[in-house]
């Protein structure tokens, strides 16, 4: 009885161990495949990391030749804007000198016949002390006028970019006397109405556009006599903002040439003109007046720019004439 027994324990013994070896065979295989798995692993995740590397190294070098790129787009940007406004200001300063030739024409022809007029009184005997004090004083006003003309430019062409409270229409007005001359021999008119606005502006600045707008359009009518021929400015308020009209009866602007005016070497001038006036008003008036200026022909048979910016009223300040 013992025996069996004895026998019974060793062959339930015997089964447990067979079934635990197939246990530790099985376990035995599934943690090879795992270690295999993980070997595998180990390999994507090195080869991942050199791919990771690498293409860290040609995004850096992407970006740092990004860089480059930019800087010397910025570079060749800045000097093409720098060029186009050395340009305009030799334009301008040649613009300068024409006008200021054109204002010194009749104050220089009366100076030449006052001195016509003193010598021959001199040759009849005619000179006294009522004769002088009158050749004096008309020789005072035409040297003061011509003097208030250099001053006038001197101040258009200084680059002062500081905002003033300005009534515009005082603004205008000034801008307009610069022109004076040209606009007398090409007989045009000028119109300056609207609402009376003022708004803290770049002073010199706006002037540079107006007078810039306003020759053109004179330019446009050229000197050939024609019967009404007219350049209107108007200022219009709107809340926080002004809006300024200049628009003339010349004859427009061909519509494949609007949609381009205001690009560098644009002129609807031909060989006489630069180009590069109308570029440099607009940026002036997006950089400086922090605005927007747009032109349309009219139904009149001519072309209006029209210039809208903020007012930036101060409160309690009083606008300068």
């Amino acid at each position: 009885m013992l025996f069996d027994d004895n026998q019974q324990v060793l062959s339930e013994a015997k089964t447990w161990l067979e079934d635990h070896a197939a246990t530790a065979d099985e376990t035995k295989e599934r943690l090879g495949r795992m270690v295999t798995e993980y070997e595998k692993l180990l390999q994507d995740s090195s080869r991942l990391l050199r791919f990771s590397d690498k293409m860290e190294k040609q995004l850096h070098n992407l970006k740092r030749d990004l860089e480059k790129k930019v800087q010397e787009g910025i570079r060749r940007y800045k000097e093409q804007e720098d060029m186009l406004a050395y340009q305009s200001k030799m334009a301008a300063i040649g613009e300068m000198v024409a006008a200021i030739s054109h204002q010194w024409k009749q104050p220089l022809t009366v100076l030449g016949l006052l001195g016509m007029n003193l010598t021959e009184s001199f040759e009849r005997g005619e000179l006294d002390q009522k004769f002088i004090a009158s050749y004096a004083d008309d020789q005072r006003r035409q040297l003061e006028f011509m003097n208030n003309t250099i001053n006038d430019f001197k101040n258009f062409f200084q680059p002062e970019k500081s905002c003033e409270l300005k009534e515009l229409h005082a603004t205008l007005k000034q801008s307009i006397s610069l022109l004076s001359a040209l606009l007398n021999s090409n007989s045009v008119k000028v119109h300056i109405g609207g609402d009376p606005v003022s708004a803290w502006i770049p002073h010199n600045e706006l002037c540079h556009v107006v007078v810039n707008l306003v020759k053109n359009a004179c330019e446009a009518h050229g000197p050939v006599w024609r019967e009404d021929k007219w350049i209107n400015i108007t200022t219009q308020e709107e809340p926080g903002a002004c809006v300024l009209y200049v628009e003339d009866n010349a004859g427009g602007i061909a519509p494949e040439v609007l949609d381009e005016i205001f690009e560098p070497y644009v002129t609807t001038k031909g060989d006489e003109g630069t180009g590069i006036g109308l570029y440099m008003s607009r940026l002036i008036v997006l950089e400086s007046l922090k605005g927007e200026i747009w032109a349309d022909n009219t139904e009149s048979g001519g072309v209006r720019f029209t210039i809208r910016f903020p007012i930036h009223t101060a409160k309690g300040a009083t606008p300068q004439p």
